[in-house]
């Protein structure tokens, strides 16, 4: 490709003066460092596409530097990572060298010393995507990707005028700045999504989402009448044992913590639906796997709805175990795992078993709505999780689950509150796809922008294309309406 009026090409070697270095970073070993040490040691951490991140936090002392011959770094030397990821990335380093501060050797140092080469420039140059590909091309390694000082050294960049190469950092530095409060408003996005989702589903359990409908409604069955239909159903009217997995336990239940609205009743899990408990076949008969019967982990159990599973297993599976075949519209609760697990909830779009890690609460569906019960557990995630008790490993249980409190809205004000959560969550997920859309290009716009940049056609208009983009997704009067209204 042709260069524009009065550009040349040269290399890294061609542009480096006497004055100037053009190196790698010190070896220094593990041995070598010292963390009370005064010099600091940047590492490729530190080094990102644009950005020194100062992420590193190792030492030597003064005495170990002078007596390894280090080079120490000054404020807007270029440093090029010569290692991924992604090879070839460089930073202006922009401390002053008041503090002492040295890099690693797998860290390329360039100081041009010449009045006409600016470091920014450099620096803009070696990111741009012509020349990161002339690394990439360049790098050699059996394990992990390296390009020599060498063959970095002899790589052809376009050089243009002194002027010229000012006037191209003026014009990026303006654009990546604009485009650094675009990126830190898209990144504001997924956190108003998650309070937007979580204050829905608070307001749908506690009544308040369904004020204005409740408004002049005649309740044809409340809370409590709906809680005496369920046990008189499943005992038919009589005083017998109910069936396994329904308690008559009274729970101590604390009314005022629950602020609910008058038809609306308190009571617990084991009264609205059975809890059940799964089991795993025996790995080690191979006879009992991968069948047609679907079988859910603990880890599958991510606050999600379910639609297919990891593993399944065979009718001798299910025989030979405590597994049972759940229905579709189960609510499952992870009862223990590492990390977020425990306490996480899912409800069923397949019939499926499940392991012994998992709680099943199983409803009739005219006797309780399980998207409600869904929605009311994710609404309370962290208060379950942390109900988790054990020395070793925090877990839920059984018993545990069937204690739970949870508000019993009549069932008619469940449906209502179940169409509305979706209707909202269906806007969320609208606006997510857009923020999903709109990120993937702004993440595309530094690799464009400097790609012109170098090709001498730098022109704002990529920025300013998703500028009102970005201004819509993340202050939408829509969403802001909504948002206002679940949070009031």
């Amino acid at each position: 490709m042709a260069l524009p009026k009065g550009w040349v090409k040269g290399t890294l070697n061609d542009i480096i003066s006497p004055e100037g270095i053009f190196i790698d970073g010190d070896w220094i070993e593990s041995k070598d460092q010292d963390p009370e040490g005064e010099i600091r040691l940047i590492q490729l951490a530190d080094i990102k596409e644009l950005k020194f991140v100062s992420k590193s936090d190792r030492f030597l002392t003064r005495h170990k530097s002078k007596e390894l011959g280090c080079t120490y770094l000054k404020k807007d030397d270029v440093l090029i990572a010569r290692m991924p990821d992604p090879i070839g990335r460089a930073c202006l380093f922009p401390y002053e060298d008041e503090v002492k501060y040295v890099t690693v050797v797998d860290v390329a140092i360039v100081r041009t010393g010449s009045d006409s080469v600016l470091q920014k420039w450099l620096m803009y140059t070696i990111n741009a995507p012509d020349y990161r590909k002339k690394i990439q091309e360049n790098a050699s390694g059996s394990t992990r990707l390296r390009i020599s000082r060498k063959n970095l050294g002899i790589l052809e960049l376009p050089l243009p005028p002194f002027p010229e190469q000012k006037r191209i950092v003026a014009k990026l530095d303006k654009l990546f700045a604009h485009f650094d409060q675009l990126k830190a408003r898209l990144e504001n996005v997924p956190a108003l999504l998650k309070q937007f989702r979580q204050a829905v589903l608070t307001q749908a359990v506690t009544g308040k989402l369904t004020e204005e409908w409740r408004e002049g409604k005649t309740v044809i069955e409340s809370g409590e009448q709906l809680l005496q239909r369920i046990e008189m159903e499943i005992t038919n009217g009589s005083k017998e044992r109910l069936p396994r997995g329904y308690k008559t336990t009274d729970y101590l239940i604390e009314y005022d913590q629950f602020n609910l609205p008058a038809q609306w009743s308190l009571s617990v899990i084991d009264k609205i639906g059975v809890v059940q408990i799964g089991g795993t076949p025996s790995r080690a008969e191979s006879s009992y796997w991968n069948g047609d019967i679907r079988w859910v982990s603990s880890g599958e159990v991510d606050n999600s709805r379910i639609k297919d599973t990891t593993e399944s297993i065979t009718k001798k599976g299910l025989e030979s175990s405590s597994v049972k075949v759940l229905p579709i519209g189960t609510v499952l609760i992870a009862m223990i795992g590492e990390g977020k697990t425990r306490g996480q909830s899912s409800i069923l779009d397949i019939e499926a078993g499940t392991n012994q890690n998992v709680a099943a609460i199983v409803t009739k569906k005219n006797h309780f709505n399980p998207e409600f019960l869904w929605f009311f557990m994710l609404a309370n995630y962290e208060k379950h999780r942390g109900e988790g008790r054990g020395a070793n490993q925090p877990a839920l249980n059984g018993q545990k689950v069937g204690a739970i409190n949870i508000p019993i809205p009549p069932l008619e004000e469940q449906e209502e509150i179940v169409l509305r959560v979706e209707s909202l969550f269906a806007i969320a997920d609208k606006i997510e796809a857009s923020y999903n859309t709109l990120k993937e290009k702004i993440d595309q716009l530094p690799q464009a922008i400097l790609s012109k940049a170098f090709r001498g056609e730098l022109v704002a208009r990529e920025v300013s294309t998703y500028t009102g983009a970005v201004e819509e997704l993340s202050m939408a009067a829509e969403e802001k309406r909504i948002y206002n209204k679940v949070k009031s």
